[in-house]
């Protein structure tokens, strides 16, 4: 007698049952004050509208980004680090040099204001919980500007020749 085996083999499909993990975690970030000026003008060339003896003027945009806290504010400051030269012309060290200022955004200083050497002084203030940039209690536009118009009397004692001087930039949290 022979003996037949038959092996049936038999596929079974197991599928776990699905299964979905989940986990929290936090996020956390400080947003400190900030401030940043953007772009000043490469020179600013004071010009006379002509006549004689008439005053000089030259305007330059600074554009700037800034962010205060609810407990500090900002400001924008110019200083004239290198008076004009070469002698004989005009000087910002002896009061010939004022300014005014408009603003986008803040508090423009209100002027004109006999432009500095020693000292900074303001072009415009950003208050508590200031900010560029979003629309509400922000400046809608990113970046924000002032603007800064410089002028001085044509004055016949100053030399004729052309006379240069350098303005500085700075913007602080305080």
């Amino acid at each position: 007698m022979v003996a037949t085996y038959f092996y049936l083999g038999v596929l079974v499909a197991v599928t776990a049952a699905g299964q979905t993990l989940t986990t929290t975690q936090g996020l956390s970030i400080n947003l400190s004050p900030l401030a940043k000026i953007v772009s000043t003008p490469v020179t600013v060339a004071l010009v006379s509208p002509g006549g004689a003896f008439t005053t000089f003027s030259g305007s330059g945009t600074v554009n700037l980004r800034i962010r205060t806290a609810p407990a500090s504010s900002g400001s924008l400051q110019v200083r004239i680090t290198s008076d004009f030269s070469p002698a004989g012309g005009p000087s910002a060290g002896s009061g010939d040099l004022t300014y005014t200022c408009t603003t986008g955004y803040g508090s423009a200083c209100s002027g004109p204001i006999v432009a500095q050497t020693a000292t900074q002084t303001s072009v415009a203030t950003y208050s508590a919980s200031a900010c560029t940039g979003g629309g509400g209690t922000c400046s809608a536009a990113n970046p924000t500007s002032a603007t800064i118009t410089l002028t001085i009397a044509d004055r016949p004692a100053y030399q004729t020749n052309t006379y240069n001087a350098t303005i500085t930039y700075s913007i602080s949290i305080l």
